[in-house]
């Protein structure tokens, strides 16, 4: 098994990231190192869904 989170895990840690950007008290450094890493784990899952969605296509036979 790949040493990569889950996409659960990544979906939680998304939604955290969003809820520490919400409170609106980080300075702008920490929000935006937290929005980078918020983006690179989209990126990550949306990778992640279009593999399991390929997958998916060739068990399939499409």
């Amino acid at each position: 098994m790949s040493d990569q989170p889950s996409l659960e895990s990544m979906l939680r840690e998304i939604e955290a990231i969003a809820a520490q950007l919400e409170q609106q008290t980080l300075s702008l450094e920490e929000s935006l190192a937290l929005y980078q890493r918020g983006a690179a784990l989209v990126e990550q899952s949306r990778a992640l869904l279009d593999h399991a969605a390929l997958r998916l296509r060739e068990i399939r036979g499409e």
